[in-house]
C-alpha cells in the first residue's frame, strides 16, 4: 500500500484493528481516521506520515487501547488519550 490516507476511511464502521506497518503512506493522517469509535487498536508506524496530531483526537476513539506511530515524519506533542 502507497500514497495517502483517505479520509473517507473514517467512514469504516465496526472496525477494531487498524494496520498498515511498513506501507510506504505519506502525507497527513486524517483527521476522519480518530472518528471511528470501535477502534481498539490504529497501528501506523514506519511510513512516512507528516504533521501533527489534534489535541482531542481521544474523543472520538474511547476504545482505542494502541497507538503505534513511531518511525514516522510526525511533529509535536502526542496527546493524552
Amino acid at each position: 500500500m502507497a500514497g495517502s490516507i483517505p479520509d473517507e476511511i473514517g467512514d469504516l464502521q465496526n472496525i477494531e484493528l487498524l494496520g498498515v506497518r511498513d506501507g510506504n503512506l505519506n502525507g497527513l493522517i486524517p483527521s476522519s481516521i480518530f472518528n471511528m469509535s470501535t477502534i481498539r487498536q490504529l497501528s501506523l508506524g514506519r511510513n512516512q506520515l507528516s504533521g501533527s496530531l489534534s489535541a482531542n483526537i481521544g474523543l472520538g476513539i474511547p476504545n482505542l487501547q494502541l497507538l503505534f506511530i513511531k518511525r514516522n515524519d510526525l511533529s509535536g506533542v502526542i496527546p493524552n488519550l
